[in-house]
């Protein structure tokens, strides 16, 4: 089990605690001490239901270990988990800020994948707050021209994003 003591951040203490999930906790200390998560349903003596939860929970707050491809292919975007969105939020001002101001522009909180579609406007595609701004108003008006009176959605926006 765990030989080291693990370290955590204040960040990570802060989601887990605003979980209230011990389980979820007890899992993350696990995995941190540099044990497998195929194991720990085993050694922690959690039912599968159990072990589920809390590594949904660990999921969902953006703690769980992923196995994402260290390379992409050539022509294939990436494809951004919780935790990215998360880590940009606490330390990148910039895409904090232009998180609320197209939720302004559109009139609505952006959910998770939306989230993960900004910050690839941002990270994979390189374009900076004053041109996604831009782009949510430019596609804003042309639904207005076509005659649609809902804002169009963040995969409409993105495709245009792909176009310019």
């Amino acid at each position: 089990m765990i030989t080291e003591p693990v370290k955590i951040s204040q960040s990570d203490i802060r989601r887990l605690l605003s979980a209230a999930n011990p389980d979820a906790a007890l899992l993350y200390l696990y995995i941190n001490g540099g044990n497998r998560p195929e194991d720990a349903e085993a050694d922690l003596h959690f039912s599968a239901p159990r072990y589920g939860c809390a590594a949904a929970t660990l999921r969902q707050l953006g703690l769980w270990p992923e196995d994402r491809p260290s390379h992409i292919a050539p022509g294939e975007r990436p494809s951004y988990c919780e935790k990215d969105v998360l880590d940009a939020m606490d330390s990148d001002n910039t895409f904090r800020s232009l998180y609320g101001e197209v939720q302004r522009l559109l009139g609505r909180s952006l959910n998770t994948e939306e989230l993960k579609i900004l910050l690839g406007f941002v990270r994979y595609l390189g374009l900076t707050a004053d041109v996604i701004s831009l782009l949510v108003c430019y596609c804003k008006e042309r639904a207005r021209q076509r005659g649609n009176l809902r804002n169009p959605s963040l995969r409409t926006i993105e495709k245009e994003a792909y176009n310019w």
